[in-house]
């Protein structure tokens, strides 16, 4: 008597199979490559591949960027000790609109995007250096400068606040907002152009306009 064969117990990749074309009988011809290949790959290829968060950049601390990156920093903050950004991708084109920046080399671009293009953050909006301001227009000048102009309403130059003024030098002067500074340098200080190299003027007193004085035990 011959001995029994026993048949081999399909593989569980067989078992897929058979139950793809039980199920789906010619669909399954499209999904078996797709089963098979999965299963060929490695358990980690199934999973979800995990958002990576833009990582920190700009101290000691911070892990560099890659060579197509650019720490990017908030406005302004590019002179800053211990300012930090987050790392990521230059820009490879910009839209051609004129609004310029002045970058943290001292450089003016036409637009922000064009500084971060060149690996540069934006240190003001604005161009770079003197630049025209006042008039009748009024043109500002950025925050951490003053209109240097022979008058409130005259063109002018935007220049650097001084840091620091020496209060036993200098007169007082008057400023283009009608307060009087102990110092030129003061009022270029607070952002303010000069006026007249004097005190302001006080406003002299007009009895018809000051208010009606009664007398302490009035009864009216």
């Amino acid at each position: 008597m011959s001995p029994t064969r026993q048949t081999p117990r399909p593989t569980s990749r067989l078992r897929r199979i058979r139950g793809l074309l039980a199920c789906f009988g010619a669909l399954a011809l499209v999904a078996l490559p797709l089963a098979c290949a999965s299963e060929s790959t490695d358990p980690s290829a199934n999973s979800s591949t995990a958002f990576e968060a833009p990582h920190g950049c700009g101290d000691t601390r911070a892990s560099e960027c890659e060579q197509n990156e650019i720490c990017k920093l908030a406005v302004g903050a590019c002179h800053k000790a211990g300012a930090r950004g987050v790392c990521m991708a230059r820009p490879e084109m910009c839209p051609m609109i004129l609004a310029p920046v002045c970058g943290c080399d001292d450089q003016t671009y036409n637009n922000a995007c064009e500084a971060l293009r060149a690996a540069v953050n934006v240190a003001y909006e604005g161009p770079c250096g003197p630049f025209l301001c006042g008039g009748p227009s009024g043109i500002q000048c950025a925050p951490t400068q003053y209109c240097a102009a022979a008058d409130c309403d005259a063109i002018g130059f935007c220049v650097d606040r001084p840091e620091s003024c020496d209060t036993r030098l200098g007169t007082p002067v008057c400023g283009c907002d009608r307060k009087t500074y102990e110092s030129a340098c003061a009022a270029h200080a607070a952002g303010v152009t000069v006026f007249v190299r004097n005190a302001c003027p006080v406003v002299p007193w007009v009895p018809s306009a000051a208010a009606e004085l009664k007398p302490p035990h009035s009864i009216r």
